[in-house]
C-alpha cells in the first residue's frame, strides 16, 4: 500500500525527532555523568544549534549550542566545543561510508557522491592523524603554541585547551566503546530511514535528499527544479523546523526561569566553570591554575616531566597540589580513592635515582632513624613513581622554623643531629680510598666548576667582579679545579651510609610521632659517601638560606660587573646557622666545621650548573651564592 506525502512527511519528521534524541545521549557518552545535570540540556542546545543551521551557513549554530551547554551546565566552553568537534568527526566517518556506499550501490563512480565521499574519509583521516601527532610530537605542540602565543593568556589557553580535549577525547576508550559505537549505529539507522520517507515524500532519489538535508541551509535546489512547484521546498523546511522546535518550545516552556537565572550570572558574574571528563587529564587536577600549567608545559615543552606526570603517573588519583622541588622529581598532593597521599614522579635518569631513593627509604625503615613510610611503588617502561602517606599534623621544617619559637627550632635540630649521628655510627663502613675520593671531587667539583666558569665568563666582561659591593676574582676560582688542593681539603676518610640530602625541607616535623620528626628523599649515591655530605646539608639550607632561593623568585639582577644579590635567609635560620656551628664544634671540633663547610661548598658547586640549565637567572643566583661561600671558605684557614 502507497502512503500518501503528507503521511510519509509526518513519519519522516517523527523519526527525524527520535534522531535527534539518540543524537543527544550519545553526545552525552562524551562527558562523565556528574558533569550533567541532565541530557536534556544537550538536547535543548543541540536544537538550538540544528535552527540556526537552518538559516544561516558555515554551522554557526555549532557555537550556540556549545555556549548554551556551556552556560546551562558550567562546563568549559573549550571542552564542550571539543565534544562538539568529535561529535561531528564521528558523523564525518559515518557519512563518507554513506556516500561511498550510495555511490557503489547507484553504481556511478564518476559521481559526486564518490567525490564528496572520499573528500569527507580523506578529511576525517587527517583530523584523525593531526589528534594522533598533538598526542605524540612535541614539535607540533611547540608550533600550536607558538602560533597560539600571539593572543592574550586566555584565549591562548583557551584554544590550547580545546585542541587538547580534542585530541583526549578522539583517542579515548568512549569513542571506541561499546556504548558510543551502539549509539552511532542506532542514530543513522534512524537518520538514514528518515531521510529516506522524507525521499518518498517529495519523490527524490536517497542521494538527492541527503544532499538537501545535509547539504546548505534552505537548499530547495537539491530537491526540485523549476516545475517541481512549492512542496519540496515547503516539506524540507517542515521536515527541518518542526522537530527542533518541538524541543526549543517545550524546553524554553519548562525551563525558561532557570535558563534567565543561568545567563544572568554567566553575563553578570562570569559564570563558575568546571571542565572535567573522567577520562582527561583536565579530571586529574583539582584546580584550574594547576591544570592551565600542565597545558603549558606539555605544548611549551618546557616541564616534561610535569606533562609525564600527569600523563602517566595519575591513572589513579587527582593532582591537588604541586610541591616546590629543586630535582627532575615530580612531588605532589594527591587524592586516590578519597585518601590524601604524596606522590614522587620522575622520568629517564631521574626514574633511577628515584627508585634508589625509594629502596634506600625501604631498606632502612628499622634503623635507628625516623624515615618516612613507602606505602606503593610503580615503575614503568620510562619512569618511576611511589607514594608516601600525608600526617595530618606534619609540616616540613622549613614552615616550622618561621612559625616556632626558635628556641624549639633549636631542640628539633639538636635531635635531628643526634639521630643522624647515631644512624652514621651504626652504619660504619670502610675508610674512603685516595682513588674514591679523587673521583668524588673530580666529578662533584672540578667538572661542575668548569661549566660555572664558562658561564661567568660569557657574564662577566672582566676577571673581577662584585657581589653587593665586595670584590670578588674569578681567579679564585682556580682552586677548584686544582686536584691536589682539592684532595688536600678532605681529612676525614670514614665513610658511612648516610642520607645525602639532609637539607631543611627534607625533615619533616611530626609531634604525634616520635622522636616528633621523619626524614624524606634521602640521594645516597654520592661515590664518597662521608658523613660529612649530611651535615653539610643542613648547612647548605642554613648558612644562605637555600630553601627561600629554591622557592622562586628573582634574587640577582647583574650589571657590567656588578651582581645585586637578594639574601633571604631568615633571622631564625641565622640564629640555626649559628648554633649548628656550635653543636658541630662542641662534637666533633673546629676542624670538622671547616671540613662541613668545604662539602657545602662541593654542594653548591653540584647545584649551581643545574639551576644554569633550568634558568640563567638562577644560575647566576647560585653562581653568587656560589663565590660568597668560595671566598668565605678561603678566608676562614
Amino acid at each position: 500500500m502507497t502512503m500518501d506525502p503528507i503521511t510519509l512527511l509526518i513519519l519522516a519528521t517523527t523519526l527525524l525527532f527520535f534522531g535527534h534524541v539518540t543524537r543527544a545521549m550519545r553526545w552525552a557518552l562524551l562527558f562523565p555523568p556528574r558533569n550533567l545535570t541532565t541530557r536534556f540540556d544537550l538536547l535543548l542546545g543541540l536544537s538550538l544549534g540544528y535552527a540556526v543551521n537552518v538559516i544561516f551557513p558555515w554551522r554557526i549554530g555549532e557555537i550556540l549550542r556549545t555556549y548554551f551547554v556551556s552556560v546551562r551546565e558550567s562546563i568549559d566552553f573549550s571542552y564542550v566545543a571539543a565534544t562538539v568537534v568529535v561529535d561531528r568527526l564521528s558523523d564525518l566517518v559515518i557519512v563518507s561510508v554513506i556516500m561511498l556506499a550510495l555511490s557503489y550501490f547507484y553504481n556511478s563512480p564518476d559521481s559526486m557522491l564518490l567525490s564528496i565521499g572520499v573528500f569527507m574519509m580523506v578529511s576525517a583521516l587527517s583530523i584523525i592523524i593531526f589528534v594522533i601527532f598533538i598526542r605524540r610530537s612535541l614539535g607540533l605542540r611547540r608550533v600550536i603554541w607558538s602560533v597560539c602565543s600571539i593572543f592574550n593568556d586566555s584565549i591562548r589557553n583557551s584554544i590550547i585547551k580545546f585542541i587538547w580535549s580534542i585530541s583526549e577525547i578522539t583517542l579515548s576508550d568512549k569513542i571506541l566503546g561499546r556504548n558510543y559505537m551502539v549509539a552511532t549505529a542506532i542514530m543513522w539507522s534512524i537518520y538514514v530511514s528518515s531521510y529516506f520517507l522524507f525521499g518518498l515524500a517529495v519523490e527524490k532519489a536517497l542521494d538527492e535528499t541527503i544532499f538537501a538535508v545535509l547539504g546548505s541551509p534552505l537548499l530547495p535546489i537539491m530537491l526540485s527544479s523549476a516545475t517541481d512547484g512549492l512542496w519540496p521546498i515547503l516539506s524540507l523546511l517542515l521536515y527541518s523546523i518542526i522537530p527542533v522546535l518541538i524541543i526549543i518550545i517545550y524546553g524554553f516552556t519548562r525551563r525558561w526561569s532557570a535558563i534567565i537565572r543561568d545567563f544572568s550570572v554567566k553575563f553578570r558574574f562570569g559564570g563558575i566553570i568546571q571542565a572535567t571528563s573522567l577520562f582527561c587529564a583536565r579530571d586529574k587536577f583539582k584546580q584550574d591554575n594547576e591544570y592551565d600549567y600542565f597545558l603549558a608545559s606539555h605544548f611549551s615543552g618546557d616541564d616534561q616531566v610535569l606533562s609525564s606526570f600527569s600523563l602517566l603517573a595519575m591513572d589513579d588519583g587527582i593532582i591537588v597540589r604541586l610541591f616546590n622541588g629543586g630535582s627532575d622529581a615530580i612531588t605532589a598532593l594527591i587524592e586516590v580513592n578519597e585518601t590524601l597521599v604524596i606522590r614522587k614522579f620522575a622520568v629517564g635518569s631521574a626514574a633511577i635515582k628515584l627508585k634508589d631513593q625509594s629502596n634506600w627509604l625501604k631498606s632502612h625503615q628499622n634503623d635507628d632513624i625516623p624515615l618516612v613510610e613507602i606505602i606503593g611503588d610503580q615503575q614503568g617502561s620510562f619512569y618511576y613513581k611511589y607514594d608516601m602517606p600525608l600526617v595530618a599534623s606534619a609540616n616540613d621544617f622549613y614552615d616550622v622554623i618561621h612559625t616556632l619559637h626558635v628556641d624549639q627550632s633549636k631542640t628539633l635540630l639538636v635531635s635531628v643531629v643526634k639521630h643522624i649521628s647515631a644512624f652514621h655510627q651504626s652504619n660504619d663502613l670502610a675508610m674512603a680510598p685516595s682513588e674514591m675520593v679523587e673521583v668524588y671531587l673530580t666529578e662533584k667539583a672540578i667538572n661542575n666548576a668548569l661549566v660555572i666558569l664558562d658561564f661567568a665568563h660569557d657574564l662577566l666582561p672582566a676577571q673581577d667582579y662584585r657581589i653587593n659591593g665586595n670584590k670578588y676574582h674569578l681567579s679564585d676560582w682556580d682552586c677548584l679545579k686544582d686536584i691536589n688542593w682539592l684532595t688536600s681539603q678532605v681529612k676525614q676518610l670514614q665513610t658511612s651510609t648516610i642520607h645525602g640530602d639532609l637539607t631543611i625541607e627534607n625533615i619533616i616535623v611530626a609531634p604525634e610521632n616520635k622522636p616528633d620528626f621523619y626524614i624524606i628523599d634521602p640521594n645516597p649515591n654520592n661515590i664518597f659517601n662521608t658523613p660529612l655530605i649530611d651535615l653539610s646539608k643542613l648547612m647548605q639550607s642554613l648558612h644562605l638560606g637555600y630553601e627561600g632561593l629554591n622557592r622562586g623568585g628573582k634574587f640577582s639582577s647583574i650589571s657590567e660587573n656588578k651582581i645585586d644579590l637578594i639574601l633571604s635567609r631568615s633571622h631564625a635560620y641565622s640564629a640555626l646557622h649559628d648554633h649548628l656551628k656550635e653543636l658541630i664544634i662542641s662534637q666533633y671540633g673546629i676542624d670538622t666545621l671547616r671540613e662541613v663547610y668545604f662539602h657545602e661548598l662541593i654542594n653548591y658547586l653540584r647545584l649551581t650548573p643545574y639551576k644554569i640549565r633550568k634558568d640563567p637567572s638562577m644560575g647566576l643566583t647560585f653562581f653568587a651564592c656560589t663565590s660568597i661561600l668560595l671566598a668565605r671558605y678561603l678566608d676562614c684557614k
